[in-house]
């Protein structure tokens, strides 16, 4: 079930899930007015920082990667 953020033009904001099917208008439960609403993803960020012996640096992504191993004229296996 998504959950959904929903705001007013009051200031009030609060979160709410709704089955795809019911995703009726929501009205601000201090003011009444029609809420806005956005979707809400809830997804953790991927680390991606290691020491690599073989290139002797710190990997923080893999652009990085790639520039490393093209300046020192190598090439991933696997």
């Amino acid at each position: 079930m998504p959950l959904y953020e929903y705001w007013c033009s009051c200031g009030n904001r609060w979160e709410a899930g709704h089955s795809v099917e019911n995703r009726n208008d929501e009205f601000c439960p201090d003011c009444l007015a029609r809420a806005n609403r956005t979707y809400r993803i809830n997804a953790r960020p991927v680390v991606y920082e290691y020491y690599s012996e073989n290139l002797d640096a710190r990997i923080t992504g893999p652009k990085q990667k790639a520039r490393l191993l093209k300046e020192k004229n190598l090439s991933e296996v696997g």
